[in-house]
């Protein structure tokens, strides 16, 4: 229930995460994009509006973009960049597009309600390990997951400290 109480704050918004990709312009070669559209980059952890999935996935409107996206060897993880661009293009007029540009760096990541993630660069502790710069989230974790609004937690790992995971459930359910 209070997953969907967040989600009804949103007023028919999507929740996306995203950045200018300024550094990581690399990933789609410089290419421009089709429909006068600019480049964001963000992550696959999104709420998104039933009939916007539809447009992107179905829809005719943003097919040259689609296009561009899945063409073999074009863009590195186009999954970071897809729907990121099609919620901030909001000329695009896709349902629950965003009509702000995202947050500056210094802004977004742990602010973001759509997962919780400590990333080696935070200012935050990890007393557990990382894996790819991402801190496994254990049972040292439990008592500050449950204290903040994510809908989402990542990272954990079935085969390392599995009972932080197990009283996530419990609390949660």
């Amino acid at each position: 229930m209070e997953l969907v109480a967040a989600l009804k704050e949103l007023n028919g918004s999507n929740l996306v995460e995203s950045t200018e990709h300024g550094k990581y312009a690399w990933r789609t070669k410089n290419q421009l994009l089709p429909l006068n559209a600019n480049w964001y980059k963000g992550l696959i952890y999104s709420a998104f509006r039933r009939e916007f999935l539809h447009e992107a996935v179905m829809g005719t409107a943003v097919g040259p973009i689609r296009d561009l996206m899945l063409k073999p060897n074009n863009i590195r993880h186009p999954d970071e960049f897809y729907f990121p661009t099609l919620a901030y293009n909001s000329h695009l007029h896709l349902p629950g597009a965003c009509l702000d540009s995202p947050s500056p760096k210094s802004e977004y990541g742990y602010n973001y309600l759509g997962k919780f993630v400590i990333w080696k660069d935070y200012r935050m502790t990890c007393a557990t390990k990382y894996v790819r710069d991402v801190c496994i989230l254990g049972a040292d974790h439990v008592s500050l997951l449950q204290s903040v609004p994510h809908i989402s937690a990542n990272k954990f790992h079935a085969d390392y400290q599995p009972e932080a995971y197990d009283e996530m459930e419990q609390w949660y359910f």
